[in-house]
């Protein structure tokens, strides 16, 4: 067998992503990290069997491998990534790295070609999505011409709640909202992904969470804690609201509106991964959604604490950013005057609610496998991260990832998810560490695009090139 032959299994969180042994104030990265990292940028037998056969119109690349050798001695060669005549050389992952700016929308695998761009006949498509509504597959095939599956993402988080904002704000909590309800899957070994919501603004936090809520197949909202009849020589057990949300979303609400023990059982079900029934020795597996959102109202050490106990258990909040009155003084009198009251719009790119409530119905249910490059890749950036902001990932952001990764993919009709899917969860993430925790040494491009989605392509493309050169930054160095 190949000495270099990595297969990566689920392996004890700990042991790999545990970073307290890092001395920072060293200007090389510390002998067991390096090794993790060197053990995680070896190429397989089977990743051998990628290769690039077309580039793109604006780039040719050329890879080149020693048979034998590890992946740290390709390089990759590129005479307009940046449009300057700029050449990378790299020990990093060069020819993933080069999947991931995506400078090939083709690659070979197997002999079997997938392709990233182009019309699917969805007809042909066995399984959940052949009864795909029409809306939601012309709107795809519309995008997909000449624009990635991220764009195409993107555009239909933006056309959530466009009754009650305008559609170019607050995407990216829109987005990670509708990734979660994809999640949701009753027969799957993994809770659905849990979502806390960060904001100023705790009236379009509960408006955006409970009308998407309702997009999933339940949505549970419980008031407040009520008494039942005793009653006596009686055994029974009273179904709690994460019972009844099963396959849907239990929403909580305000997060500080919680009482302590409330919000000690709901953190202890999340991190579990089931739901214990008070009085009773009785757990069931967590298939429900957990949504709430929380307020850093004063911005002291107390709500601190609290922050970073919320980045520990749902992993990545989802930032809910300011709409500036202006804009939603437009956004009104745009409405009131053209609408008289808001209707949909009757475009070719609309999707109505029931065609959503459908489409989200159908992804959710499908598998997805997650390729051994694109759980490197994410294993690289994970890792990385929590070696240069500390605190601002948890372990459990690490499976958010990949469920976000996965999402991405059942919402772009694939069975398998791609290194694009993952790089759009990583874009969420770093939204989340940009405007919560601050842009940092090597602050990622992310920016507010608007609602034209040649700029969300072009913002997406320059985050893919950023993600490359900051993962290489963290590179061992081979002689």
């Amino acid at each position: 067998m190949d000495k270099y032959h990595n297969i990566l299994v689920e392996e004890d969180l700990d042991s790999i992503l545990k970073l307290d042994d890092v001395d920072v104030n060293s200007s090389t990265l510390n002998e067991s990290i390096e090794s993790k990292l060197d053990n995680y940028l070896r190429i397989s037998p089977e990743e051998s069997q990628l290769i690039p056969e077309t580039g793109c119109n604006t780039t040719q690349f050329q890879i080149q491998r020693d048979t034998g050798s590890p992946i740290s001695n390709l390089s990759l060669s590129s005479e307009n990534i940046n449009g300057n005549g700029s050449t990378y050389e790299t020990p990093f992952r060069s020819y993933y790295s080069c999947l991931s700016l995506g400078i090939s929308p083709h690659f070979q695998r197997n002999c079997k070609m997938v392709s990233h761009r182009g019309e699917l006949d969805f007809n042909n498509i066995s399984g959940y999505f052949k009864d795909i509504p029409t809306s939601v597959t012309s709107v795809f095939n519309v995008i997909r011409t000449n624009l990635s599956d991220f764009s195409f993402i993107y555009l239909i988080s933006a056309q959530l709640c466009q009754e009650l904002m305008p559609m170019e704000c607050s995407v990216e909590f829109k987005m990670g909202l509708l990734l979660s309800l994809v999640s949701i899957q009753i027969d799957s070994n993994t809770a659905p992904i849990p979502i806390v919501g960060i904001t100023q603004n705790t009236s379009f936090a509960n408006l955006l969470m409970t009308q998407i809520g309702n997009l999933a197949a339940r949505f549970i909202a419980p008031v407040d804690k009520f008494e039942t009849l005793e009653l006596k020589n009686e055994n029974f057990v009273e179904a709690n609201p994460l019972l009844l949300a099963k396959g849907g979303v239990h929403y909580i609400g305000d997060w500080s509106g919680l009482n302590e023990p409330l919000r000690n059982k709901i953190l202890k079900n999340i991190d579990c991964g089931y739901i214990t029934i008070d009085n009773a020795p009785l757990k069931y597996p967590l298939h429900t959604a957990i949504w709430c959102y929380w307020t850093n109202y004063k911005n002291n050490l107390n709500d601190m604490k609290t922050l970073g106990c919320l980045i520990k258990v749902f992993g990545i909040p989802l930032l809910l950013q300011e709409t500036s009155p202006e804009k939603l003084t437009d956004f009104l009198l745009e409405e009131t005057m053209m609408f008289k009251g808001y209707t949909t719009p009757n475009d070719d790119l609309t999707i109505s609610s029931e065609d959503m409530r459908k489409y989200i119905k159908y992804a959710s249910n499908v598998n997805v496998e997650m390729p051994l490059v694109c759980a490197e890749l994410l294993r690289n950036y994970f890792i990385a991260s929590r070696f240069e902001r500390p605190g601002c990932l948890s372990e459990r952001a690490y499976i958010s990832l990949k469920q976000m990764s996965e999402s991405f993919a059942k919402l772009s009709f694939r069975p398998s998810v791609i290194l694009s899917d993952v790089i759009g969860a990583i874009y969420l993430s770093e939204h989340f560490i940009k405007n919560v925790f601050g842009p940092g040494v090597f602050p990622p491009p992310i920016e507010a695009v608007g609602n034209d989605m040649e700029n969300v392509e072009i913002m997406f493309t320059r985050f893919k090139e950023w993600l490359y050169v900051y993962l290489s930054r963290f590179t061992p160095q081979t002689n």
